[in-house]
């Protein structure tokens, strides 16, 4: 075997195990995500109880994650520029774009699940009433949200229809 081969070969070897690597790293991250995911339904339960108690912790372990994932992202980038300047044949190009895909997925998805109520209105509103709520992201500062600050709406919805969009969101999981 030629020089030439047994450098194809490690090379092909070395993204083969990226690619193994980088399906471990995903799933250890869905299990955090999925952790992360239970501890804000329990803080959203227990914001009538203790309020803001668990907040600084919360935004800690959420902001590691994203700093995980941000970083598992700028790897893949890197192996796409490096496959970019080394082109090699085989199934290395269709890879990256689907472990890119799937980081962009993983993100989008710690983005909607880490946006929650931090001040909610009353129970019971009277009509005509003004009020004020409090919406946070989790994981804005990790992921420089503040730079270019989303536009959000809210909708007042019964606590049946919250219970109904709960009960959705962990059927779809």
């Amino acid at each position: 075997m030629d020089s030439m081969s047994q450098k194809y070969q490690q090379i092909n070897q070395a993204f083969e195990e990226l690619r193994l690597l980088t399906q471990d790293t995903e799933n250890d991250l869905r299990k955090l995500q999925h952790n992360q995911e239970y501890f804000i339904i329990q803080y959203q339960e227990s914001l009538r109880i203790q309020g803001e108690s668990r907040l600084l912790l919360l935004v800690a372990g959420c902001e590691k994650l994203a700093e995980t994932i941000w970083q598992n992202r700028q790897q893949i980038r890197r192996a796409e520029h490096l496959r970019q300047q080394l082109p090699i044949p085989g199934p290395i190009e269709e890879l990256l774009n689907e472990l890119s895909s799937t980081i962009t997925d993983i993100i989008s998805a710690l983005v909607t699940s880490t946006f929650i109520i931090e001040k909610q209105p009353p129970q019971v509103l009277k009509t005509q009433t003004k009020f004020a709520a409090t919406v946070r992201l989790l994981v804005g500062g990790k992921l420089n949200v503040h730079m270019n600050p989303p536009q959000v709406k809210a909708t007042i919805i019964s606590e049946q229809q919250a219970k109904a969009l709960l009960k959705n969101e962990s059927t779809r999981k």
